[in-house]
C-alpha cells in the first residue's frame, strides 16, 4: 500500500509540476511535427526533420481537431502518464531482478531534475525510457518475450535514433542471458519496427529525403560539446542516486542484476560521450541502469544496519538529506513558469489568423511557411546558408507575406534572411510579432516622392510625424488606412516629414 501512495503522491507531483514549468523549445517541435503528420503530411518529403517519426506517429491522433494553444497542457498529460507507467515499470524490473521492491530508490530518480523534467516534457525520449524498461522486463520472461523486448528496443530507436546506445547495451544483456538463439529472436523482434518506418518512407516517396537528413546529415554534424555541464548537474542533484548504484555494482558484481545494471550503465554513458550534442534528455538514458544498480546499493546499505526502528530512522534521514539537493534543483526550474508562452499563444490565437512564419514553432497548430518549419543553430550549421535563405524567401512570398513571431533563433538564421526581414516587416504589438511593413525614410519623399511596392495585399495604416503625405497624389492624415493588391504605389511628403511607416493591419484573402 505504501508504494502505490507514492507512485500516486510523485505521479500527482509530476501532473503539477507539467502544468507549472516552462516549455523546453523542442516540445513545440514535437508537437507541430504531430500536428502536421495527423493533417497527411509527410516528415522529410513536405518539411524538414531530423529525427525518426514513431512518437510523433502515435501523438498525432492526439492533435486533431483544432488544437488551439491549450492542446500542449493535455500532451503534457500524456507524458506525465507515460512518467507514471515508467516508474511502475522500473519498480516491476527492481522488484523482478533484486527479489523486491525498492521504494525510496523509486522516489530518488522520480526527483532526479533531469528525469523528472525530461519525462513530462511533450518529446519522444520519455516515450523511449518506458520501452526501455519494459524491454527489460521482457528479458526476464520465456523466449517469445525475449522476441517481444527486442520489438520494444527497436520502437524505442524509431522514436529517437540516439537511443540505438541503449538499445545495444539491451541487445547485449540478452545475449548474456539467453544465449545467441535468444539474441537472435531479440534481434528478429528488433527488426520489426523499423521495416515498418522503413517501409513508411518508401511509400510516401520520403526514403531519399530521409537517408539525407537521418543519415548524412548526423554523419557530418558540426555542433557538439562537452557533457561535463549537465553530468555535473546530475551529481550536483543527485549524488546518493549515482554513489548507491556504484556501491551496487560493486557489492553484488557477480549477481546477474548487477551485471545487467553495470551493461545499461555503461551503454548509457556510451551515448552521453558520443552523441554530439548531449542535452539532458541524452542522459536519461543512463537512468533504467542506475536505478536497478540503486536498489541493490540501498539494500546493502540496510544489511550494515540493524533491522527494526533503528534502520527506518536511518533509512528515512537517509533519504530525506539526498532529497534535498533534488527538491532545490527543481524549485529553481519552478522558477521560470510556462506562463508567458501561454499567454502570448493564447494572444496570437485571438487576435490573428493563418499562416504564421515562426522560428521557434510556438503557434505549432497553424500550417508552417515553406520546408523549413523550425530550425536551432545545430541545424543552421549543416544547411547551405544561401540555399536554405532563398528557399525560405520564395515560401514567403508565395505565401503572400505571413505575419512574422520573432525568436532568438531567428537571429542565427544567415543574414541575407534577416536582411530580408528587416527589408519587409515591423515590429507590432503585440510583441514579438512582425507584421508586413516597410519604413521610408523621408529624404526619398521629396520632389515626386518614392514608388514602392508593398510586401503582400491587403489593408495598410500609414502612420508619421509632421508634415504632409500623399499615396498616389492622394492626401492622407497619419492613421489613414489604404488598400491595395501590391501594385506599386507612389508616397510623397511635403514639409518635415519623420518616421513614415506603412503597416498592414488585415490580410485580404
Amino acid at each position: 500500500m505504501g508504494l502505490k501512495i507514492l507512485l500516486l503522491t510523485v505521479w500527482l507531483a509530476a501532473g503539477f509540476g507539467s502544468q507549472w514549468i516552462a516549455f523546453d523549445d523542442d516540445e513545440f517541435q514535437h508537437t507541430h511535427m504531430a500536428w502536421l503528420m495527423a493533417r497527411g503530411e509527410v516528415p522529410h518529403l513536405d518539411f524538414f526533420e531530423h529525427h525518426l517519426p514513431l512518437y510523433h506517429l502515435l501523438l498525432a491522433p492526439f492533435t486533431l481537431g483544432n488544437p488551439g494553444p491549450n492542446r500542449i497542457l493535455w500532451l503534457r498529460g500524456l507524458s506525465v502518464l507515460l512518467f507514471g507507467l515508467t516508474l511502475w515499470a522500473m519498480n516491476t524490473l527492481i522488484r523482478r531482478r533484486t527479489g523486491r521492491s525498492a521504494p525510496s530508490v523509486i522516489l530518488l530518480a522520480a526527483a532526479s531534475p533531469i528525469f523528472f523534467l525530461k519525462m513530462i516534457e511533450v518529446r519522444p525520449e520519455g516515450f523511449c525510457i518506458l520501452l526501455a524498461v519494459l524491454a527489460m522486463l521482457g528479458l526476464g520472461g520465456s523466449e517469445r518475450k525475449v522476441f517481444w523486448a527486442g520489438f520494444l528496443a527497436g520502437s524505442m530507436v524509431m522514436g529517437s535514433q540516439k537511443f540505438i546506445f541503449l538499445a545495444a547495451g539491451i541487445f547485449a544483456i540478452a545475449w548474456m542471458e539467453h544465449g545467441f538463439r535468444g539474441a537472435m529472436r531479440f534481434a528478429v523482434g528488433g527488426a520489426i519496427s523499423p521495416a515498418l518506418i522503413f517501409f513508411y518512407y518508401l511509400t510516401t516517396g520520403a526514403l531519399p529525403l530521409a537517408w539525407d537528413h537521418l543519415v548524412v546529415l548526423n554523419a557530418r554534424w558540426r555542433e557538439s560539446f562537452s557533457p561535463a555541464m549537465y553530468a555535473g548537474q546530475l551529481w550536483e542533484t543527485s549524488a546518493i542516486l549515482l554513489v548507491t548504484a556504484g556501491a551496487g555494482v560493486l557489492a553484488w558484481q557477480k549477481k546477474p542484476a548487477a551485471r545487467a545494471a553495470l551493461v545499461l550503465i555503461a551503454f548509457g554513458l556510451l551515448a552521453v560521450f558520443l552523441v554530439p550534442i548531449p542535452f539532458r534528455q541524452t542522459f536519461l538514458m543512463l537512468y533504467p541502469g542506475l536505478v536497478l544498480a540503486s536498489a541493490l546499493g540501498w539494500r546493502h546499505l540496510e544489511n550494515l544496519v540493524p533491522s527494526g526502528t533503528a534502520r527506518t530512522l536511518a533509512g528515512a534521514t537517509f533519504l530525506l538529506a539526498a532529497l534535498l539537493p533534488a527538491l532545490q534543483g527543481l524549485r529553481h526550474e519552478f522558477s521560470e513558469t510556462l506562463h508567458g508562452d501561454m499567454t502570448l499563444m493564447r494572444r496570437m490565437h485571438a487576435e490573428t489568423e493563418g499562416v504564421f512564419f515562426d522560428g521557434r514553432g510556438l503557434i505549432y497548430w497553424r500550417p508552417h511557411v515553406g520546408h523549413y518549419p523550425w530550425l536551432h543553430e545545430g541545424l543552421m550549421m549543416m544547411l547551405d546558408e544561401e540555399t536554405y535563405s532563398q528557399a525560405t524567401q520564395s515560401a514567403i512570398r508565395e505565401a503572400g507575406f505571413p505575419n512574422l513571431l520573432w525568436d532568438y533563433r531567428i537571429e542565427y538564421m544567415p543574414e541575407s534572411l534577416q536582411t530580408f526581414f528587416s527589408r519587409h516587416y515591423l515590429p507590432s504589438d503585440p510583441a514579438p510579432l512582425w507584421v508586413p511593413g516597410i519604413r521610408i525614410d523621408r529624404a526619398r519623399l521629396t520632389g515626386t516622392g518614392q514608388e514602392v511596392t508593398l510586401p503582400g495585399s491587403g489593408t495598410w495604416r500609414v502612420t508619421w510625424q509632421g508634415g504632409e503625405v500623399y499615396v498616389n497624389d492622394e492626401p492622407l492624415q497619419s492613421g489613414d488606412h489604404i488598400e491595395t493588391r501590391s501594385e506599386p504605389i507612389r508616397v510623397r511628403g511635403r514639409g518635415f516629414v519623420r518616421n513614415l511607416e506603412i503597416i498592414r493591419v488585415e490580410e485580404r484573402p
